[in-house]
């Protein structure tokens, strides 16, 4: 790709962007899924890899050097979005956008950008899916990195008060999660890094945002750097939020130390804030961790499997929506039957569902 970029005479954003950082170009082209990476402020694609442009319907050479607003719709929520990242407000988002192809209807789809530091200098990160393949087996944005990066799940109210903790706390700050119950997070936080976020007010937006570099307070009194994802919970305007913490990836086994796999390993995280974010979605149906404080043993997908069970979906349709076997599934399900103490689906259920309310005619 560098070569036939080097053979174009006229000056073109993609070929500036890869003589600063080629290894970029590296990364992106190996990547199976659509992704674009774009100037900050302008919102001009700067470099796309082959499934973005397939995606879109043009060529590759046809998304080089097109503002975002002419790719994805609608116009003002892209153009908001691009701002919120460029001002740091918010260091990443998702959102349902439609993708814009030349000649047909737009195609519905769900967007993760973020902001990417490269070589001191900060370009926005977009990934893509449809939305018929979100939720399409063999389709998962984030794959083969889903599972690379630990993270904890959890829920909070408008004061930042928490009330549910996943047990994958443990693995990234060694902290009990029912030390956490009822403790204020922003408490928890350096307290700069929690300054900026509540000056930030992302608890106010109304889909998943992130906060790279926040420093929480391990167990062993350092401060140890997360991606903090936050998210409203419901659409009662309560405030209430859901959370994600993203530890960071493990090390690539075998892989040098150089620039490609530093790369690598930030687009790993990427995939793991898409990951974080989709069980942001499903964690409303919970119980409360005060009536069954098993939850806090639980793992975040042990905590997905189980919001999606409450929800009426069956093993193979938990299976599919998350890119797991059927047994795999059932293996989550024997573990949290453990923690509970029931021995099946329907004991389980009528467990954690809340009673019917009688109402009188």
């Amino acid at each position: 790709m560098a070569d036939r970029l080097a053979q174009v005479e006229a000056p073109h954003p993609e070929s500036a962007f890869l003589a600063r950082s080629p290894e970029v170009g590296q990364v992106l082209m190996a990547c199976d899924f659509a992704l674009v990476v774009w100037d900050l402020p302008s919102g001009v694609v700067q470099l796309a890899n082959q499934a973005a442009a397939d995606l879109h319907g043009v060529a590759l050479e046809g998304l080089i050097g097109r503002p975002l607003i002419e790719i994805f719709g609608p116009r003002e929520a892209v153009e908001s979005a691009v701002a919120a990242l460029t001002s740091g407000a918010v260091d990443g988002l998702r959102a349902k956008r439609w993708i814009r192809r030349p000649g047909g209807d737009p195609v519905p789809a769900v967007v993760w950008s973020r902001t990417i530091e490269l070589d001191g200098s900060r370009s926005g990160v977009t990934l893509c899916v449809p939305a018929a393949e979100v939720a399409g087996l063999g389709r998962d944005p984030s794959a083969p990195w889903r599972d690379l990066a630990p993270v904890a799940i959890g829920t909070a109210d408008r004061n930042w008060r928490i009330h549910t903790v996943s047990a994958d706390v443990r693995e990234i700050l060694g902290d009990d999660p029912r030390d956490w119950v009822g403790s204020s997070m922003i408490d928890l936080i350096r307290t700069d890094d929690a300054h900026a976020l509540v000056e930030a007010g992302v608890e106010s937006w109304i889909s998943p945002v992130s906060r790279r570099h926040v420093r929480f307070r391990g167990r062993d009194g350092a401060w140890v750097e997360v991606c903090l994802l936050l998210a409203p919970l419901g659409d009662d305007h309560s405030g209430r939020i859901a959370f994600a913490l993203i530890g960071a990836p493990a090390p690539i086994a075998g892989a040098p130390s150089d620039r490609v796999a530093e790369l690598e390993l930030r687009l790993r995280r990427i995939g793991a804030e898409v990951r974080a974010a989709g069980v942001l979605d499903h964690v409303e149906g919970l119980p409360a961790a005060s009536d069954h404080p098993q939850l806090g043993e639980l793992t975040s997908r042990q905590w997905e499997i189980l919001s999606r069970l409450l929800r009426g979906d069956r093993v193979a349709t938990i299976a599919a929506a998350l890119y797991l076997s059927q047994s795999t599934v059932r293996n989550h399900l024997s573990a949290i039957f453990r923690k509970f103490g029931v021995h099946s689906q329907p004991e389980l259920l009528d467990l954690l569902r809340p009673p019917l309310q009688v109402v009188a005619c």
